[in-house]
């Protein structure tokens, strides 16, 4: 019986003449033919094709593979004697789109080979073929089953400083973190939401790769790991290390409110050293309102300066200033004016040293981030302080710090006419500008009038300047005196405040900015010198 089979084989292989064939014929050998090498014992799988004498043996180390559908698995041969040998692999029977990692391997030093082997989409049976120069040969059975569920522990590793109060846990079954796309809704996304971590999700499919990704407060942190499928375990762990998502700045701005710590006393005392070259320009005589007197007449023009000089000369109106205002100090009262007052603004730069500025980090319309000054030393930076934005440069530093720096562009002379307005606006708070307090102050009506009680007019043309002309004309030279005092003390030159910041940031949901504190240093330019200052901020959103 043995002896027709073997001859019946042997003829039809030769009629082929096909590799293939005669691996598929060796496969219909009867179980009597199976050798066994006594050094492979326990490997009970290899075929040799009838008439083909070899002291060679292959064997499966398992013969009977169980795996779950689009699962891998590592799958080996043993070749005795062992030797290097050239080993072909084979899917035979209703494989479907399983596939093989290669389909020759080498054998190892101890006659050992192994391939991976990625089951189908769908349960199914088939051979897994291995053989030695086409004649000697071994089969595993493949069982694919559907595929196994179990528990993914999931941990987290995060080493930043943003708060996390929710993590939001997805598990994506067929997925890998390279080519993930979170937006794109998908059937066989599986999310669970916690408060903490570790988590444990069941029923997840762990015979298929996964994609395991975990979002801390919606879009501040995120993390992915992929995974490989697992097919000998019901319970598998995995840490996601969490990192920062950028900062998000678009559309968004902040109020920052510097105040100075360091060097403030340094400005104020650069500031301070222009009053006397102010105080010098605005009365070049001895006495205030003698002064004041011969600056009316220049100031008046044609057949009003002649007449004005007339009135002045005839009337000794330079002796009676001196008389009548003596009670009050006249010989420095519109100078000492000027000194209290930009000596009491200055004192505000002390008891609110701060500058209240705007960030706009991203506008929406996509236009230039920009500085606007808001406040300074509690001043509208914009209609006191003349000062308009600037552009403003922006960089995102590690670990949700964010630096900035700007240029303030500023007028010395604004500065210190709003610092001397606020001095003098504690007793006159209605006047606008420094002469029109000094008009106040001096109370050019009452001034006029005392001129004119006094006035000898000796033409015999009428006069055109009385009382009322008088009280204009006092007020019109106010004002060209401190035009000029302005000039000689702070001349054209622009003012430039270099300013730079860094500090850390708190986000929202949405990885956005909500606050920054940090510190900031400055450095004040005016007429080639520079005054640094320096200090601390906070801001919050407007």
């Amino acid at each position: 019986m043995f002896y027709r089979y073997l001859v019946r084989c042997t003829a039809v292989a030769a009629l082929l003449a096909s590799a293939m064939f005669d691996l598929a014929c060796g496969s219909t050998a009867s179980k009597s033919e199976v050798s066994i090498n006594p050094s492979s014992a326990g490997r009970t799988n290899s075929t040799v094709a009838p008439g083909i004498a070899s002291s060679q043996t292959i064997a499966f180390d398992n013969p009977n593979i169980a795996v779950s559908v689009l699962s891998e698995i590592a799958i080996t041969v043993h070749v005795e004697p062992a030797q290097g040998q050239a080993v072909t692999f084979a899917l035979v029977g209703e494989s479907f789109d399983a596939s093989l990692q290669s389909a020759q391997l080498a054998t190892d030093a101890s006659g050992s080979a192994q391939v991976t082997l990625t089951a189908p989409s769908k349960p199914t049976s088939f051979t897994l073929r291995a053989a030695i120069d086409r004649n000697i040969i071994a089969e595993a059975s493949v069982e694919v089953t559907a595929t196994a569920t179990g528990t993914v522990e999931i941990s987290t590793k995060y080493t930043g400083s943003r708060h996390i109060a929710t993590y939001a846990i997805q598990v994506f079954p067929d997925e890998d973190c390279s080519t993930l796309s979170l937006l794109t809704p998908t059937a066989k996304r599986i999310s669970v939401t916690s408060t903490s971590v570790p988590i444990r999700v069941d029923n997840i499919p762990l015979g298929a790769p996964l994609a395991v990704t975990v979002d801390g407060d919606h879009t501040t942190v995120r993390g992915c790991v992929g995974l490989r499928s697992i097919t000998n375990a019901s319970t598998v762990g995995v840490e996601v290390t969490l990192d920062d998502l950028p900062l998000n700045l678009n559309g968004q701005s902040l109020d920052v409110a510097l105040t100075a710590t360091d060097s403030l006393l340094a400005l104020q005392d650069s500031l301070k050293s222009t009053i006397p070259t102010l105080l010098s320009a605005f009365v070049t005589g001895d006495h205030d309102l003698v002064a004041l007197l011969a600056e009316m007449e220049a100031v008046a023009t044609g057949s009003l300066q002649q007449e004005y000089a007339a009135l002045r000369k005839s009337s000794n109106w330079d002796s009676l200033v001196m008389t009548e205002y003596a009670a009050v100090g006249g010989v420095d009262f519109l100078r000492r004016q000027l000194r209290d007052w930009f000596s009491a603004g200055l004192a505000l730069l002390s008891r609110q040293p701060s500058a209240e500025v705007r960030l706009a980090l991203a506008p929406a319309d996509s236009s230039t981030p920009q500085l606007t000054p808001l406040r300074i030393a509690g001043f509208d930076a914009a209609t006191q302080f003349g000062m308009q934005a600037s552009s403003l440069a922006i960089n995102i530093e590690p670990g949700d710090r964010l630096s900035w720096s700007s240029t303030l562009s500023l007028s010395r002379s604004v500065v210190m006419d709003s610092l001397a307005l606020a001095g003098a606006s504690v007793v006159l708070p209605t006047s606008e500008t420094i002469p029109a307090q000094l008009a106040t102050r001096l109370d050019c009506g009452s001034f006029a009038s005392t001129l004119e009680a006094n006035a000898v007019w000796s033409s015999t043309n009428s006069r055109v300047c009385g009382a009322t002309c008088l009280a204009t004309l006092c007020r019109d030279t106010l004002i060209e005196m401190y035009r000029r005092a302005r000039a000689a003390a702070f001349g054209p030159a622009a003012t430039s405040l270099v300013l730079t910041a860094a500090g850390n940031v708190a986000v929202n949901l949405n990885a956005q900015p909500t606050s920054t504190t940090g510190n900031w240093v400055g450095v004040w330019t005016t007429d080639g010198a520079t005054v640094p200052i320096s200090g601390t901020y906070v801001s919050e959103l407007p």
